[in-house]
């Protein structure tokens, strides 16, 4: 069951409040380390969950939370300082450098690379090939921008700073009868107003909280909660409604895993709609859909691209229509992405709750799309080319 903490009482989530600090702490120390202005606070804050991730921790058995989250030890030959000068390789020409110095920021997630920023064309640069200079620290005035001094001095060199000798010696003789310390002058300040506060909008965030509340209370975030709500035999009756329909379209086949293959998961999304008022009742739909952020580039899919129809087309298609006088029909097909054949191989788990007794580790072979599967929407488009 979930529950929501009370506005501004961070002290009713106290572990995840405890480690912001621990967070922020390893980010202040890390900024004041390096001379890095404050807008690097979030690459700072970054590196230091990487750290923390890799660091052994009395509360899991001296583990690391990487080792105990993906059963790998922790790596640290790539551990580099943070804010440290860097130079990273570049293709230029023959004459040209063959890097550029950079402030090391920490690891890309999902690259084998380091992530740098670069002074000179102020942008993240990302590169394989680094040299590392850990012995010193960039100062402050290597991360500025250099154009506003160029403009200055542009701008003093048109500027005519020649004056008169009248001037001159009015100058001197204010400078010389001028007390040693000068009084300014007091300027009315701006009143400060506090910022009103009104109630009307506490009570809409209250009221949205709640409705918030009940919609989750109405329709069930997974399987679990389904089978226990009050409307438990309307869900189940819908999920067996759209089993049968899967097997009737032959969507997929029931295996053995192959050796060294990957299974992609899957869930059942509910969604409850309201019918006319006293016209009506309520329906419960219930669709089975793959966890498709699971699926990997060139082993579960290949291209995910299918046209779509463009706005300017469809309000042209609309003006055509209003201006003939015709005819418009919209069609509407159910269960769109069932009807596209797969051209690979994907093994999904068996739905939760129609698991086959006797074949409890065989696996589903998909022949056909399932929805939020990353090339459902291109599969259906070439099956009505």
């Amino acid at each position: 069951m979930r529950h929501l903490t009370v506005r501004h009482t961070p002290q009713q989530n106290g572990v995840a409040e405890r480690m912001n600090r621990t967070i922020m702490e390893k980010v202040r120390c890390m900024l004041s380390n390096t001379n890095l202005p404050k807008s690097f606070w979030a690459e700072a804050a970054s590196t230091a969950c990487f750290l923390i991730n890799r660091s052994p921790s009395v509360a899991i058995e001296k583990k690391t939370p990487q080792e105990v989250w993906s059963g790998n030890p922790a790596n640290y030959s790539d551990l580099k300082i943070f804010g440290c000068p860097a130079y990273a390789h570049v293709d230029n020409g023959k004459l040209e450098p063959r890097s550029i110095k950079c402030v090391f920021l920490g690891y890309k997630a999902g690259v084998k690379g380091y992530k740098l920023w670069c002074p000179e064309n102020r942008k993240v640069v990302i590169s394989r090939d680094v040299v590392f200079y850990e012995t010193a620290m960039i100062p402050n005035l290597s991360l500025k921008d250099s154009s506003n001094k160029e403009n200055q001095k542009e701008v003093e060199h048109q500027i005519n700073t020649e004056s008169t000798p009248q001037a001159i010696t009015k100058i001197e003789n204010r400078v010389a009868y001028s007390p040693q310390y000068s009084i300014a002058k007091n300027r009315t300040r701006r009143e400060i107003k506090p910022p009103k506060k009104y109630a009307e909008a506490d009570l809409v965030a209250y009221a949205l909280n709640v409705a918030e509340d009940i919609d989750a209370n109405q329709e069930p975030s997974n399987y679990s909660e389904a089978v226990s709500c009050e409307d438990s035999e309307k869900w189940m009756f819908a999920m067996q409604e759209e089993m049968e329909s899967l097997h009737k379209n032959r969507t997929w086949d029931l295996v053995k895993l192959p050796k060294g293959k990957k299974v992609v998961r899957c869930k059942w999304v509910f969604k409850k709609k309201e019918g006319t008022l006293g016209v009506e009742e309520p329906r419960y739909k219930v669709r089975l859909v793959a966890k498709g952020y699971s699926q990997i580039l060139g082993v579960d899919f290949t291209d995910v691209f299918s046209p779509v129809g463009k706005h300017s087309s469809i309000r042209a298609l609309l003006g055509i229509v209003a201006m003939h006088d015709l005819e418009l029909e919209q069609l509407d097909v159910k269960t769109t992405f069932l009807h596209g054949e797969l051209d690979e191989d994907i093994y999904m788990q068996q739905p939760e709750g129609f698991i086959v007794s006797e074949k409890e580790d065989y696996v589903c072979l998909l022949r056909k799309s399932l929805y939020v599967l990353k090339q459902s929407p291109r599969q259906w488009y070439k099956s009505k080319r």
